[in-house]
Formats: C-alpha cells, sequence, structure tokens
C-alpha cells in the first residue's frame, strides 16, 4: 500500500532536483497554472510539514542514527554564521545572508537528512530522481532547439533556466538514480545523460560528467560481475574518446556535418571548438577577474574573512563562482576549513555511489556559489549523508 510519507519524500525530492520551487517563481506562472508565482517559502513550510510528520508518525526514530560527523558539522556551520554576523559590519547584506544562507540552510539541510534518514525513503529518492531525470530531459532538449526558458541563448536549460545549473543537475541525478537502472542498460543511461549535459555548453557539466564516468567504470557499475573488468576498460577508453572529441574540436566538425551547428551561437561554438577557444571567451575572463579580485581580499583579512554577505555588496556585479572563494573571502580561513570538512565528511559516511557523487559536489563547487545556498544542491547533500547507513553498494546482477 502507498505510504503517506513516501509520497511526501517524492514530492519534496522531485520539486528540489527539477528546480520546480525556483521555476514556479520566477517564470510567468499565470500561463503555466492560472496564479501568481508561488514563492519557493511555501515549498520550505511543506518541506518542514514533511518533517514534522515523519518524525511524529515514526515517534522520533527518524532523528536516530544520523551520522555524528554532519550533524556536528551543521551546528558548526550555524555557529559559524552567527559569530560571523556578529564580528562585522551587520549590514543589510549581512541580515540578508545570515537567514538565508546560513539558518535557512542549516535548518534545510538538517530537516532533508531526518526525511531521507530510512533506506525506504532512499530507495523512494532514488525513484523520484529518475522522475525528475524523464521529465526534465525532453524540456532541456526542446530548449536547445527550440530555446524557451533558457537566459543563455543557444545553451539548452529547460526548468532549470541557467545552463550551468541544469548540467552540474543532471549529473548528479543521473548518480543518484543509476541503482534504479538494469546494470546492462546503465552505461547507455549514463550516455544519454551526458548528451543531455553537453548541449547545455556547461564547461563545468562536461568536466564532472567525464569524471563520474570514469569513476563508475572503475568501481564496476556498468555490466554484470563477471562483465565488470572489460566494461570497465572499455568505459574508460569511450570516456576518453568522447573527450578527446569534444576538446579537440572534432565534435564541432560532426555537429557540422550531420547540419546541427546551424543551432549554434559564437559562444557555444566557441566552447567545443578545441581547448584552447574553449577556455578563452568573455564568460571565461568574467569567471577570471572576479577570481583574481577574490583572492586579493582573501590576502587583505586571510583569518577572518570580510563578513558574511561581503560577496553581495564587494565592487563587482557578480559573486565568486566559486564556494571555496566564497567562505574563504567571506569568513577566513576557518571557512574554508569547514566547507573541506564537509567533503571529508561525506566520503566517511558514504557509499561507492556516495563518494562519486561527492568528488562530483566538490568540483562543481569549484565553478559555483550555490553549492551550499541552493536546497535543489545540498539535497545531494542529504542524499550522500544517508547512503552509508541506509543503502549497502550495488550487488552484481
Amino acid at each position: 500500500m502507498l505510504k503517506l510519507e513516501n509520497v511526501l519524500v517524492f514530492i519534496n525530492v522531485f520539486i528540489y532536483a527539477s528546480y520546480t520551487h525556483l521555476f514556479l517563481s520566477r517564470v510567468s506562472t499565470t500561463q503555466i497554472i492560472g496564479i501568481s508565482g508561488i514563492k519557493p517559502l511555501y515549498w520550505y513550510l511543506f518541506t518542514v510539514a514533511t518533517f514534522l510528520y515523519i518524525v511524529i508518525k515514526n515517534k522520533f526514530s527518524a532523528l536516530v542514527n544520523i551520522p555524528h560527523g554532519i550533524w556536528l558539522w551543521i551546528w558548526i556551520f550555524l555557529i559559524q554564521g552567527l559569530i560571523w554576523y556578529l564580528i562585522s559590519g551587520q549590514s543589510i547584506q549581512a541580515d540578508q545572508a545570515l537567514v538565508t544562507d546560513y539558518i535557512t540552510v542549516s535548518a534545510l539541510l538538517f530537516i532533508l537528512i531526518v526525511i531521507l534518514n530510512s533506506a525506504e525513503r532512499v530507495k523512494i529518492a532514488r525513484i523520484a530522481l529518475l522522475a525528475v531525470a524523464l521529465s526534465v530531459i525532453p524540456g532541456i532538449v526542446s530548449d536547445f532547439f527550440d530555446p524557451l526558458y533558457t537566459k543563455v541563448e543557444g545553451r539548452a536549460a529547460g526548468v532549470y533556466v541557467n545552463p550551468n545549473v541544469a548540467g552540474e543537475m543532471i549529473v548528479l541525478i543521473m548518480i543518484g538514480s543509476l541503482p534504479l537502472i538494469p546494470r546492462k542498460l546503465s552505461f547507455w543511461y549514463c550516455i544519454v545523460m551526458g548528451l543531455v549535459v553537453l548541449i547545455t555548453f556547461s564547461r563545468t557539466s562536461i568536466t564532472i560528467w567525464i569524471v563520474a564516468m570514469v569513476g563508475l567504470s572503475i568501481g564496476g557499475i556498468f555490466g554484470n560481475k563477471n562483465e565488470k573488468p572489460i566494461i570497465a576498460i572499455g568505459g574508460i577508453v569511450v570516456i576518453i574518446i568522447l573527450a578527446l572529441a569534444l576538446f579537440s574540436g572534432e565534435a564541432l566538425r560532426v555537429m557540422e556535418s550531420i547540419g546541427m551547428d546551424r543551432y549554434l551561437t559564437d559562444s557555444t561554438r566557441s566552447r567545443i571548438s578545441g581547448l584552447s577557444e574553449a577556455v578563452d571567451d568573455k564568460s571565461a575572463d568574467d569567471r577570471l577577474i572576479v577570481a583574481r579580485g577574490a583572492w586579493d581580499k582573501i590576502k587583505e583579512k586571510p583569518f577572518l574573512g570580510h563578513g558574511i554577505g561581503y560577496a553581495k555588496e564587494w565592487e563587482y556585479d557578480k559573486s565568486t563562482h566559486n564556494t571555496y572563494l566564497l567562505f574563504f573571502m567571506e569568513t577566513g580561513i576557518t571557512g574554508l576549513i569547514l566547507v573541506l570538512a564537509l567533503l571529508v565528511i561525506l566520503w566517511n559516511n558514504t557509499d561507492y555511489l556516495g563518494k562519486i557523487m561527492t568528488v562530483v559536489f566538490g568540483l562543481s563547487s569549484m565553478a559555483t556559489d550555490s553549492s551550499l545556498r541552493q536546497v535543489g544542491a545540498f539535497l545531494f547533500v542529504a542524499l550522500i549523508a544517508v547512503s552509508g547507513r541506509s543503502q549497502k553498494n550495488r550487488t552484481a546482477s
């Protein structure tokens, strides 16, 4: 019989992994469901209600066996935000950062971990991730041929709006949903997901997909038990060939030969024209400028930082595009250590797929400052944290 708590878990994971909570708030919702935009706050309240229902229904057992390391990290993260708020200028930006980036993140991360803290609910979460993949991929593909929601011409994003976010989330969803895919189909499932990532033209997303595929191949995730060595070697060879084709410019020539190049812009064309051109464009230059600016600020106050919310009021109109630089700049060396400590804790408390997700999360954090800002991203932190205790590694079929 279908259990209410499983339905609630499914809805929560689907909403956040698909970024529907943000999509409905910023897209003209009146054209979709006939009402004004639904604020993310309402979804957060729904998540809190789900948390209370699961905790009370299970007589508080959902609060048991939460990994001590992640529980301690959440408390330290929250306390750090409060302390650095008090010692900072307490500007309007600092007020907003304290509420949205520390209190809300700490509470939602804890709540999501509790919600997913059972083998059954982890499985439901994986089903929800697979449902997200099946529902958002057509929209992303359509967005490439007929741009509707993407904010960057020529780069598909679908309901994620931001192509970089779309690519990174697809890779995380791919890994998180993989245990549900039959082994004989798992490699091709990942290849399809990789093609979807490709049309986002996100360099970071393409890189972390390649890293994930190498990790999955080495771990023997593809194929049956007796086929593992062959599949591992063959998979790595295929991945290397695909990577060379992409970064050598061969992928562009293939697209030109089949007439797909008409959908490319100058920017997207340069991203697959070869490694030298891929890293030599305005987007890469802008990221390098703010990264250098952040490093200069770090050198000014390496121990205490400039205070929370500083990236929202400094001289650049963009943030750092890097989670590590963001925390280092705002909260000093302790902030950087805290982010790195999270990766270590996750690595030590999860299964093999969780370790791959940890690596992917860590690498993607080098190209975004929202890894610990957006609930859609740290949903996977919660999934990684409970995977080691609630679900064993996949066994050979």
